[in-house]
């Protein structure tokens, strides 16, 4: 359990994810009801799982997620304020479970920054990962043809309260999807502008 409390101190959490020999093992041997009194920690894990690129582990780092939501909801003997506080975590982490739907992303950053009433999250930090590593941050939310326009605007106008909720990770966002949507559209004038 000393490993746990560890990983659910939120002075302790750290922008990369944690990870050691063993991680996924031990969390996935230690039974449910004891990962629900570290939420801290708990969520570190169903992230790994929900961001490992492999469809069945996302698959169950949904599931975790979805039944570790009801329980808190259900959950009546904890303050308000540290139920919220767990549920706009929960909410910030389901941003990435819809990634590359921006109009989704957007409602779960919005019910994020409700449940935490303008806190940030402990989980996601200034130095986390915005693009998820792609080079393109406007194709990536680019879905439907003829739509580029309106994906880059929507960015623009939504996107930057994601660094509200993550103290800072993402700034300046709408300047970079200005810049690529002057770029993919020849205007370079424009494009240098942005940057």
């Amino acid at each position: 359990m000393r490993i746990l409390s560890l990983l659910n101190d939120i002075n302790k959490i750290a922008y990369n994810s944690p990870s050691f020999e063993g991680f996924s093992e031990m969390f996935a041997a230690i039974p449910r009801d004891t990962l629900f009194k570290y939420p801290y920690a708990y969520m570190q894990y169903i992230d790994i799982l929900m961001i490992s690129g492999d469809s069945a582990e996302a698959r169950e780092g949904l599931a975790r997620l979805n039944e570790f939501q009801d329980v808190y909801e259900h959950t009546e003997d904890i303050s308000s304020d540290f139920k919220n506080r767990i549920l706009g975590e929960i909410s910030t982490m389901r941003i990435f479970s819809v990634f590359n739907d921006a109009e989704q992303m957007v409602s779960q950053m919005n019910e994020a920054l409700r449940l935490l009433d303008g806190d940030v999250s402990y989980l996601i930090k200034r130095e986390s990962e915005f693009t998820f590593g792609s080079p393109h941050l406007l194709y990536t939310y680019y879905r439907e043809p003829g739509r580029l326009r309106e994906t880059a605007d929507y960015i623009v106008r939504k996107f930057p309260f994601f660094a509200k909720l993550a103290n800072g990770c993402g700034t300046g966002c709408d300047y970079l999807t200005m810049a690529e949507y002057a770029l993919e559209t020849g205007d370079w004038q424009s494009a240098e502008k942005c940057l």
